[in-house]
């Protein structure tokens, strides 16, 4: 079991040179309080071949915003490259700026 479907979402799928699969999916934010809230961070595992490794830690820049996975890459040195926007301003509950960033994994 890669990750618990309740609280994830957006998942992404890419493989990497040896053809092992890459996944970005989301997961709800450890510190969101409110179970209702969609703010989501982002994980991002390959599979080593008999089990899921999570590379790095977990992509939240803006603490508690919400992230969503855009794209995810892997080029042919087996770097990670995870696109994915977040939301930068809120207005109560809804977002009303998101900004969009990249973030990269080295093997």
């Amino acid at each position: 079991v890669l990750a618990d479907a309740t609280k994830s979402s957006a998942y992404k799928l890419a493989t990497d040179s040896s053809n092992r699969p890459v996944i970005a999916h989301t997961v709800r934010c450890t510190n969101d309080i409110d179970a209702e809230d969609s703010k989501q961070d982002i994980t991002v595992r390959r599979w080593s071949g008999s089990s899921w490794k999570t590379l790095g830690s977990v992509v939240d820049r803006l603490a508690n915003r919400g992230a969503s996975v855009i794209g995810l890459a892997v080029d042919s040195k087996n770097t990670t490259y995870v696109l994915f926007e977040q939301c930068f301003t809120y207005s109560g509950t809804s977002c009303t700026n998101k900004h969009l960033y990249l973030s990269k994994y080295a093997r």
